[in-house]
Parts: C-alpha cells; sequence; structure tokens
C-alpha cells in the first residue's frame, strides 16, 4: 500500500504535466492525502480566497444538490460536448465526470470543456479531473487545451489581456456547430466599460443601460451553443424582471425555448439576492411551447420532489417581456386582468414621481429650532399618518436645486421608498408641502379627491399583490418604489360609487387613524369591485398575499 509521501509523488508527478504551480500542487496533495474527497477541493480552495475579494468579483460557491440537480435534468452522456465558461474549481464538471464514469465506465472526460479567469481554480478543475480518470496520459494532454484560462466574454486581447477567441481556442467544436451543452454560475457583477467589447455583435443585441457579467455571459453561451443545444445557467433571479436585463429577456423569449425555471429563493450562503435555475433550448418558440415552472417552497423537500406547473412561454409576451414566477394560472390572470383594466401611474395626467432631497444626516436634528423646516425620512411615514419629524435650517436648503424644491414644497403622497412584500405599501397624504429626503418616494397629483383615492388603492391588498407578483417577481427582500416601479401600476379611473367609498373610508382613516385593519378590509372590498376580481379570484389573492404579509401586518 502507497504512503502518503508516495502517494504526493504521484500526484507532484501529474501536476507538473498539467503545468501546474507548486503552491497549488502542495495544497492539493495534502488535501489528499488526509482524504478530502476530490469534489471539496474547489469548495476548500474557494473558502480560502478573501470573502471581500469573491464579492467583487461575483463568484460564489454552487450547492451540491443545485448541481446535481441540473447535471441530472438535463440527461447527459459522453456523446455531448460541455462547455462551463464560469468553471472556477469544477463544481459542475466534476459531477458531470460523476456521471459520465458511473453510467458508461468511461474515465476519459474529453467532452468536457471550462473556462475560468482564476488560473489557480482551473488548475485545481484539471487535476481534479486527472484523478478522476486515473491519471489517464491521454486526457493530461486533452484538458490543457479544453479547460483554459481566460476572460470568456471577451474575444479581443486589445480589450482585455486574458481575452478568450472562442473559435480559435475550441475551433473543433466551433466548426462543427458548437456546444451541446454550455451549463455553470456565472459571475453576478456590474462591468465598466473597459471591461468588455461592445461591438461584438451579440452584446449589441442584449444589453441595455449598464452591462452586467450575467447578461455578457449568456449572450456569449448562446453565441457558440450548438441549434437545439442546451444551456442551463444559475442565475439571479432579478433577471427575469429588473428592466436593466429587458433587451436580454425580449432576445430570449423570441429567440430560444425555455424548458425549465425553478426558483430557488434565498439559497446561496453570502449572496444578496434570490437565484433561479434558467434551462433553454436554442432554438425558436412554437405558439404552444411550454415552460415547466417550480418554485421552492420547503427546503426539506427536494428539488426533485416539488411541484411542477406549466405555462406557455408566449405568455411572458403580455407582461412587458417580464418572466414571472408564480404557482398557479390564477396569479397569472389576475395580474393581467389588473392590468387591462387600469392606466399606468405614470401616464396619468398631472401625476409626476420622484425621489426626495439628498441631505446629510449630520444637519438634521429632532428638536425644532428657529429658522427650521419639517423634513420627513421614509421611516417617519406610517399607513395613512406621519409618526415624527426631522428638522433642519432652512438655509441648507435654499441653496439646492430650484426646480425639486419647488416640487417637494405641494401636496402629495408620501411613501417609504423601500418596499418589502411583508408590509405592503406605506404612504401618507402631506398637506403641507414638506420636505422629503431621498428614503422618500413622492407622488404629486393634481386633483384632491384623485390624490385620496390612489393612496387608497396604494394599501389594497389586490394592488401590493400586483407590485409582488408582477413588479418584484414573488421577491422577499426589500426594493426600491422608484419611478420606474412604480409608474408602472395600473390605476383604474373610474368615477362610481367604489370610487367615492374608497375616498370616503382614506378620509376616516387619515382624520382619526382608527379602525385601520377593519377599514382597510373595506378599502380592499370596493378595490375588488373597481378591477372586476371574483369571488374565486379574491381568494387566490389573500392566500397569496397571506404568504408574503408578515404576521405583525395590520392587514
Amino acid at each position: 500500500m502507497m504512503n502518503s509521501m508516495g502517494m504526493n509523488k504521484v500526484i507532484k508527478s501529474n501536476l507538473r504535466k498539467l503545468g501546474i504551480e507548486n503552491n497549488i500542487m502542495k495544497f492539493i496533495a495534502n488535501n489528499i492525502n488526509k482524504g478530502i474527497d476530490i469534489h471539496k477541493l474547489g469548495n476548500l480552495f474557494e473558502s480560502s480566497l478573501n470573502k471581500n475579494e469573491r464579492k467583487n468579483k461575483g463568484q460564489f460557491y454552487t450547492p451540491q444538490n443545485i448541481v446535481n440537480y441540473i447535471i441530472s435534468y438535463l440527461n447527459i452522456d459522453s456523446t455531448k460536448n460541455i462547455m462551463d465558461p464560469a468553471c472556477g474549481c469544477g463544481s459542475f464538471l466534476l459531477s458531470i465526470a460523476d456521471v459520465i464514469k458511473k453510467n458508461e465506465g468511461i474515465p476519459k472526460f474529453d467532452n468536457l470543456y471550462g473556462i475560468d479567469i482564476n488560473s489557480n481554480a482551473v488548475e485545481i478543475t484539471k487535476l481534479s479531473l486527472t484523478i478522476k480518470s486515473g491519471f489517464n496520459k491521454e486526457l493530461i494532454k486533452v484538458l490543457n487545451s479544453n479547460i483554459v484560462v481566460g476572460n470568456s466574454i471577451v474575444e479581443n486581447r486589445n480589450v482585455y489581456p486574458l481575452a478568450v477567441d472562442w473559435k480559435k481556442t475550441f475551433s473543433n467544436i466551433i466548426k462543427n456547430g458548437g456546444f451541446d451543452i454550455i451549463i455553470g454560475n456565472p459571475p453576478y457583477i456590474t462591468l465598466k466599460k473597459n471591461d468588455f467589447d461592445p461591438k461584438e455583435s451579440i452584446y449589441q443585441k442584449i444589453v441595455k443601460g449598464p452591462a452586467n457579467a450575467v447578461i455578457l455571459m449568456i449572450g456569449k453561451s448562446l453565441e457558440y451553443l450548438k441549434e437545439g443545444g442546451i444551456l442551463a445557467f444559475v442565475l439571479p433571479k432579478s433577471v427575469l424582471h429588473v428592466n436593466t436585463y429587458s433587451r436580454l429577456r425580449e432576445y430570449i423569449l423570441r429567440n430560444t425555448s425555455i424548458i425549465h425555471i425553478l426558483d430557488l429563493g434565498i439559497k446561496f450562503k453570502d449572496v444578496r439576492g434570490e437565484q433561479v435555475i434558467l434551462m433553454l433550448k436554442k432554438e425558436k418558440p412554437t405558439p404552444e411551447h411550454l415552460i415547466e415552472i417550480k418554485v421552492l417552497k420547503d427546503p426539506n423537500i427536494s428539488l426533485e420532489n416539488h411541484k411542477s406547473f406549466f405555462i406557455k412561454q408566449n405568455t411572458f409576451h403580455e407582461f412587458n417581456n417580464k418572466i414571472l414566477i408564480c404557482d398557479n394560472y390564477s396569479c397569472y390572470s389576475i395580474v393581467d386582468k389588473i392590468k387591462s383594466t387600469g392606466e399606468q401611474l405614470r401616464n396619468i395626467e398631472g401625476i409626476q414621481i420622484f425621489r426626495g432631497l439628498t441631505l446629510s444626516s449630520k444637519i438634521l436634528h429632532k428638536t425644532m429650532k428657529e429658522g427650521d423646516e419639517k423634513v420627513i425620512k421614509g421611516k417617519s411615514i406610517a399607513k395613512f399618518y406621519i409618526k415624527d419629524f426631522n428638522y433642519v435650517d432652512i438655509q441648507h436648503i435654499e441653496k439646492l436645486n430650484k426646480e425639486l424644491l419647488r416640487k417637494i414644497r405641494t401636496k402629495k403622497i408620501i411613501m417609504q421608498n423601500i418596499y418589502s412584500s411583508e408590509s405592503g405599501i406605506i404612504a401618507a397624504y402631506d398637506e403641507e408641502g414638506l420636505i422629503t429626503l431621498d428614503t422618500v418616494t413622492n407622488i404629486i397629483v393634481e386633483d384632491d379627491l384623485f390624490a385620496r383615492y390612489l393612496l387608497g388603492l396604494l394599501h389594497s391588498k389586490l394592488i401590493n399583490f400586483y407590485i409582488s407578483f408582477a413588479l418584484f417577481n414573488r421577491g422577499r427582500l426589500t426594493m426600491h418604489l422608484d419611478q420606474s416601479y412604480i409608474g408602472e401600476i395600473p390605476i383604474a379611473k373610474i368615477e362610481n360609487d367604489n370610487y367615492y367609498n374608497i375616498i370616503d373610508l382614506v378620509d376616516r382613516l387619515i382624520n382619526q387613524k382608527l379602525e385601520l385593519k377593519h377599514i382597510l378590509k373595506a378599502i380592499d372590498n370596493e378595490v375588488y369591485k373597481i378591477y372586476n376580481i371574483k369571488n374565486y379570484e379574491i381568494d387566490v389573492v389573500e392566500m397569496e398575499m397571506g404568504k408574503l404579509l408578515s404576521k405583525k401586518s395590520i392587514w
């Protein structure tokens, strides 16, 4: 039986053939001698990196159960050429190698390809595959050309020194139509202008506004995916609904067939944000094409055993190309009914939506002095009333933007800019024209009656259902209620009995602040009538909002 010193020699001898650096050789050999699973080498290495370094590069280790789910879903075998364009230490590639070896007994793995900007991670991937192959000499040669160091989203070395020209680096694959499967967990990081080449044709089709590595990674992968090939990525959920990604979504919906979306929710340690698995085929969708959707509800139940729901892909064109995640069809039909009943708030005549002033907290104080003016922070606002005030010397604000000051010093609806699905919109009516800070979203409404009607609508369960599902895609984290989102809310302009009933109910709340829960329920009933929501649809809204709202919520 070989002792640890002998094992080290064997490992290091093979590592040298791969061109692996001494420090990585030592790290690998030492950990293997400790009996550490090859799969965990990458996790150990990535954990050893500085947390801020990983965060700055948008790199996070993919949980093994997610890797296994994707690979199992794709039914992978050795005939398919598979690429991970952000392979890291090889979590996907190693698991694919395990499947191939188990199912086919083939330890060659020459159908596996990868790119990563971290040279040490690439070395660990190559070594781990070599060990799995039993130090197959032919594979050692192949891995040096199949798994490379570089930036997979840039092909021009004048733009980025570690650029990867896919057509040259993987020429045999590209000449034969491209990769069968592209898989992975691409980095999520906003790029600077010099980080990529905007002239590349695929990017011009999918980038709108600031470029994120995720957008470019999807674009590059679609470019080099074989016709009929599969892309399977773990992505931030924001890709499905945030305006920055609208051009990418439009391209995906029109040019690919989405196979499966799994909403993982808040699944990743150290990652602020929610994640999804997106799988799609590079072929134009038919009008009848169905997407399988799953929502992870219980972490104690395996991903495979969560219930599936199917919906036509062309449904999402009706929602401005936002890919909304629900687990029943009624949610989609209710969102569509709300959308078709009202006019977008931003398009209503006389409506202005904007944030308040940016002021240093150092010039604010809680006790009013001579020459001071009242100031409202977001957290000063409660449902239908203002809880408290800060104060600022008027001299500090008179030199600020005159036009913005003029708008702020008018009657308006004021709401907390930070939105949580657990509490819903929190807004009040400012009749004094008070100064608001940038933690407040202001809505100027020319007609006083309509302003109070709007205040009632904004606090209703139905409108908060729309915000949670249609604007923020069932997100559980806090979001900003800026003009780009709040302006999309469909407002029904119907001056009937229900309209005036809502105004009366709002007046009662503003004037007495009593019976809030009881009156909100009455407002809900009037709003359901205005939007023609049927009893069975009301049950859906109440059930779904019950899942989102905090138990402390006044609803």
